[in-house]
C-alpha cells in the first residue's frame, strides 16, 4: 500500500491540474472565440457599411454622370434641330420664291397670248400654294413639339413621332419641288409653241 498511495498522489497531483488546466483551457478558448466572433462581426458590419457608402458615391457619381451626358445629348439634338429647322424653312422660302415667279410668268404669258390655255397650269400653282403652307404649318408644330421632347421622360419614344414629322415634311417638300418642275416644263412647252408659230 505504501506503493500505491504514492503513486495515486503523483498521479492525482498530474493528472488533476491536467484536467482542471484542461477546463479553463476550454473555457478560455471559447472566449477567445466569442471575442473574435465579435470582432469578425464588427469588421463585418464595418464592411457592409464601407460597401453601402462606396455604392452610394458611385450611385452619385453615375447620376451626375448620366445628367450632364443627357445635358450633352439634349444639346446636341437641340442644335441638330435648329440646323434642320433653318434649312427647311430655307427650302420652303426658296419654294414660296419661285411659285411667285413661276405665277408671274404665267401671267407674262397669259397678257402675251390670250389664246394660251392654262387652267391645269393654276390648279397645279395651287396645289403647290396650299401643299407649302401645310408643310409651313407641320414646320411650325414640329419646331414647337422638339421642346416637349427634350423634357419628356422617354425622348426616344417621342424623337421617334418628330422624326416621323421630319419624314413628312421632307416628302412634302420633295413633291412640292416635283410639282413645280412639272409647271416650269409646261409654261417652257408654252413658250416653244410660241416661237415654233414666228
Amino acid at each position: 500500500m505504501k506503493r500505491i498511495l504514492p503513486t495515486f498522489l503523483l498521479l492525482t497531483l498530474f493528472i488533476f491540474p491536467a484536467f482542471t488546466l484542461a477546463n479553463t483551457d476550454d473555457s478560455i478558448n471559447t472566449r477567445k472565440r466569442e471575442e473574435i466572433e465579435e470582432r469578425r462581426e464588427q469588421k463585418l458590419i464595418l464592411v457592409e457599411q464601407k460597401r453601402e457608402e462606396i455604392k452610394e458615391r458611385l450611385e452619385e457619381k453615375k447620376a451626375s454622370v448620366t445628367a450632364r451626358l443627357t445635358e450633352a445629348k439634349q444639346d446636341r439634338v437641340q442644335m441638330y434641330w435648329q440646323k434642320l429647322f433653318r434649312r427647311m424653312t430655307a427650302h420652303t422660302e426658296r419654294l414660296e420664291t419661285l411659285i411667285v415667279r413661276i405665277e408671274s410668268r404665267l401671267t407674262v404669258i397669259e397678257e402675251n397670248n390670250e389664246g394660251v390655255v392654262t387652267t391645269q397650269i393654276h390648279k397645279d400653282i395651287e396645289t403647290a400654294k396650299s401643299l407649302l403652307s401645310d408643310t409651313k404649318t407641320k414646320l411650325e408644330s414640329t419646331n414647337e413639339l422638339v421642346s416637349d421632347v427634350l423634357e419628356s421622360e422617354d425622348p426616344k419614344a417621342t424623337f421617334e413621332v418628330v422624326r416621323s414629322y421630319v419624314d413628312e415634311i421632307h416628302e412634302d417638300l420633295k413633291e412640292i419641288h416635283s410639282l413645280l418642275v412639272k409647271i416650269i416644263g409646261d409654261i417652257k412647252g408654252l413658250r416653244i409653241v410660241k416661237t415654233s408659230e414666228e
